[in-house]
């Protein structure tokens, strides 16, 4: 029994230290491990630093080639404006190229001038009344006729005299209105002069005067007497 037990001891003990030096070799593998990932980052810092200033140098590269390139095109350009402008010139001065400034005026023709304003709208004639009717009686009846047509003269009479007093009647009608007619002719007649030349400036700045209402009334006085 006791050599079991002894026999068991040492088993463990050796498993103990297979299992420590496992542990340890697992450790050391770790710390391999850990230290070649870390070698490796530094690695790929020293690329990626190296890329970057690689990257940095081919671009500066290019512009400055790009540049070149761009300066020698306008600098072509440059040629090509100067050989255009040496041409113009041998061109110009091989051409005789006065010109007689006399030759290019013009004289200016006016057309005459015809406005609507030249001509004064004719005034308003005189509204002339119409002649004033008159009595006119029947003939009186002679001879025999009279003794017995009295009564038929008489009544011939006075339908003439109610003929007449219409007619007189309406004739004053017509000659009343001639004053307000005559009026409104020169109004109409006034107000057309407006129109064509009440807003022109006269010779001292001022304004065409206007006639007034009370001007076509010494018109009408004027104008009145011929009726």
């Amino acid at each position: 029994m006791q050599y079991q037990a002894a026999k068991a001891q040492k088993e463990r003990a050796r498993q103990v230290a297979a299992a420590e030096r496992e542990r340890v070799r697992l450790e050391r593998e770790m710390h391999r491990a850990q230290a070649a990932a870390a070698m490796a980052r530094e690695r790929m810092a020293r690329a990626d630093v190296q890329a970057a200033a690689q990257a940095e140098r081919e671009a500066k590269r290019l512009h400055v080639e790009a540049q070149q390139t761009k300066v020698e095109s306008l600098n072509a350009d440059l040629r090509e404006e100067l050989a255009a402008i040496d041409s113009i010139l041998e061109s110009t001065l091989a051409v005789d190229d006065y010109v007689d400034l006399e030759n290019l005026r013009r004289v200016a023709e006016h057309p005459p001038f015809h406005s609507v304003y030249t001509t004064a709208a004719p005034a308003p004639a005189p509204i002339v009344a119409p002649p004033e009717p008159y009595f006119q009686p029947p003939a009186a009846p002679a001879g025999i006729s009279a003794v017995f047509a009295k009564k038929k003269h008489a009544a011939a009479t006075a339908a003439a005299q109610a003929q007449f007093g219409q007619a007189h009647a309406a004739w004053r009608a017509v000659v009343a209105q001639i004053p307000q007619r005559q009026l409104a002719a020169a109004q109409q007649h006034q107000a057309v002069e407006a129109s064509d030349c009440g807003d022109l400036p006269t010779i001292d700045g001022g304004m065409t005067p206007s006639v007034t209402n009370g001007n076509v009334s010494s018109m009408w006085k004027t104008l009145g007497s011929t009726i």
